[in-house]
């Protein structure tokens, strides 16, 4: 594996040794800060099953990284993964872990790694500028209650989004095997999912990549669908009171914006300010609220790219306020 690090003029330095990455042998990998300190760490997947499997990559302070299996929670199963993704599945702000595994023998489960910030105190002179260093992890289980999303025989990226507006993350999966069906599971909101597959329609044959963004402008997030049988335009009918709203960060004179009306989205085509983190606190009608944070990302999964857009479901939310998550370097 290789990081570059990106400097001025549009350049890029290999710091891949420098953050101790030398050794570091992984097929992909997905970022997020999933202890919560302010520093992007990453959980790197391998298609390699003798013993070189999945890590999850603690950022510190930016110098270098860490493996942290042992005492954040082990991920490696030495079973071929093909793809991974972060979801903040209770809205704590500990993203957890969605690994698809490779399935083509049958046999092999996707993984959901649930982050339930627990946390380790430890110093170590060998990792750290400073010996005495306190390094917070976070612990990553795979709890009984997710077992819905064990589906066998899945094989492509997971794609996290709020299909019916009610501020919960759902899944789409899928499969470009030929005999293998797309999957749509609900978030129930207690820590449960649904497999409604076949009465939202999805469950079809046979797709490799996927995304979704809200095409007719009706507040909903659409699924435009890639693979064997050719490109499908899947709408989304859903009948629902919930309200949405739908973010656009862009760049304009050296600043970023947060445009809120679509009708001013044509007005910037080609300037999306990727890496933005917009937090959205709704207010129910029983006084209680709940923050939703989304951040705008270029590519995930097979090649595919969603809508260059944040979305957020509001569900029966009385009011919300909208703000900019600043990163470290703000």
């Amino acid at each position: 594996s290789q990081l570059f690090r990106n400097e001025e003029g549009l350049r890029f330095a290999d710091v891949t040794d420098s953050v101790g990455l030398t050794d570091h042998y992984a097929s992909g990998g997905v970022w997020a800060d999933f202890n919560q300190d302010g520093y992007l760490d990453f959980a790197s997947t391998s298609y390699d099953g003798d013993g070189r499997g999945d890590s999850l990559m603690k950022n510190h302070q930016n110098q270098r990284f860490m493996r942290v299996n042992e005492r954040a929670g082990d991920i490696a199963d030495d079973i071929p993964s093909l793809s991974a993704a972060w979801i903040d599945i209770d809205g704590k702000g500990f993203p957890s872990l969605y690994v698809e595994k490779h399935t083509e023998q049958g046999g092999y489960y996707n993984r959901f790694w649930h982050n339930s910030a627990g946390y380790f105190a430890e110093g170590d002179p060998e990792l750290s500028a400073k010996a005495a260093e306190i390094i917070i992890q976070q612990h990553f289980a795979n709890p009984n209650n997710w077992d819905e999303l064990k589906e066998s025989r899945m094989y492509s990226a997971p794609l996290w989004a709020d299909f019916d507006n009610d501020g919960l993350m759902d899944l789409f999966v899928t499969s470009p095997y030929e005999n293998e069906r797309r999957h749509l599971f609900r978030n129930n909101g207690d820590g449960s999912f649904t497999d409604v597959s076949f009465l939202s329609g999805v469950w079809k044959y046979g797709s490799w990549g996927y995304s979704c963004g809200d095409l007719n402008r009706d507040g909903l997030l659409d699924l435009v669908v890639g693979g064997r049988i050719g490109t499908k335009i899947l709408y989304n009918v859903t009948n629902t009171p919930n309200k949405s709203l739908f973010i656009k960060p862009v760049w304009q004179d050296g600043e970023i914006m947060l445009l809120d009306d679509p009708a001013l989205y044509p007005q910037h085509p080609n300037s999306p300010a990727f890496g933005t983190r917009v937090a959205v606190t709704l207010t129910m009608p029983d006084g209680s609220q709940n923050t939703l944070v989304r951040e705008l990302n270029s590519t995930f999964g097979n090649f595919s790219q969603n809508a260059l857009e944040l979305h957020f479901g509001l569900g029966q939310a009385t009011s919300w306020n909208v703000e900019r998550v600043n990163n470290e370097e703000d």
